[in-house]
């Protein structure tokens, strides 16, 4: 009998040990999951808002952000205000890829007012980003003449955004805006029998030229996309007054071009490398009929 009480006993004491056990360990998990979730990564990625942008009325604002890596964004901020002027609304944007540290970014610009260099500082928090601009002598017309960036955005849609409106109004898709801004230095690229090597290896990617000028109206932008080191896909070049838009297909031009110098706008097109299919001419962006069209098959004119 004796034994027995004892068995009891231990069994009794086994059985609180279990239990407090368990106790401890839901009490630590519901710790570390309060802890986790104070501390929980910030989903960066979405929608944010600024001012009545549903209504478009006074300053508002939105801002997209496309996380294309795990430390890297690439986003588009506009701002618009309904009442500057009476025949038009006034909206200013600015787009790029910035890198990400402790829910923090800095990316710099270039002023709309001289071309100097200034920063938009941006602070995500769990439901919105506050964006603070520093003009860094770039004058108060940095990003707009109107009005500044700076200002809480507040998160509307966490869902990742796959394209944008720019002021034009033309959608843009954040993939095809990465391939023909994010790659390497043209300069690093050595040329030899037409093949472009980087490292020793025939590049595939995207290749940027960008020189540094004094002027902001000398800008000029060229990208490039390359595979087994020929050019392969899209052609870009910006500048001041001037641009062409193309593709290229195994090193050879193809299909649509676009080239316009100032006022003078021609669409061309390529097969294999030679002129095929009609090119038109215009004298001015806007016309609607070309003063002049060509055709051409395989390199020859025929018309």
């Amino acid at each position: 009998m004796k034994n027995l009480l004892i068995i009891l006993i231990l069994i009794a004491i086994s059985y609180s040990c279990q239990e407090k056990a368990k106790n401890n360990t839901t009490e630590e998990t519901l710790e570390k999951e309060i802890i986790t979730d104070e501390n929980a990564e910030i989903k960066i990625g979405g929608t944010y808002e600024f001012g009545d942008f549903i209504n478009k009325k006074d300053v508002y604002g939105q801002l997209l952000v496309f996380p294309d890596s795990d430390t890297s964004i690439v986003f588009y901020l506009s701002k618009s205000h309904d009442a500057l002027d009476y025949f038009y609304i006034d909206i200013d944007e600015v787009m790029g890829r910035t890198f990400i540290t402790d829910n923090k970014a800095r990316f710099q610009a270039k002023s709309n007012c001289s071309g100097e260099d200034y920063s938009l500082y941006l602070e995500f928090k769990p439901n919105s980003v506050e964006i603070i601009q520093d003009d860094e002598g770039g004058g108060d017309c940095s990003f707009s003449y109107n009005f500044r960036a700076d200002g809480i955005f507040e998160k509307t849609n966490s869902e990742i955004p796959k394209s944008y409106t720019n002021s034009f109004g033309d959608q843009e898709d954040f993939e095809n805006w990465i391939g023909l801004n994010v790659g390497i230095d043209f300069e690093l690229l050595e040329k030899r029998n037409d093949i472009f090597y980087f490292n020793n290896q025939a590049y595939t990617g995207t290749a940027i030229r960008e020189p540094k000028v004094k002027e902001y109206w000398q800008t000029e932008k060229e990208v490039f996309q390359m595979q087994n080191g020929k050019l392969h896909g899209q052609y870009v070049l910006n500048a001041w007054e001037n641009g062409v838009c193309g593709n290229y297909k195994n090193g050879l031009k193809d299909g649509k071009w676009v080239v316009y110098e100032s006022y003078l706008y021609e669409v061309q097109h390529y097969k294999d490398g030679l002129k095929h299919g009609e090119w038109k001419y215009y004298d001015e962006m806007e016309s609607d009929e070309p003063y002049k069209v060509e055709v051409y098959e395989n390199g020859k004119k025929i018309k």
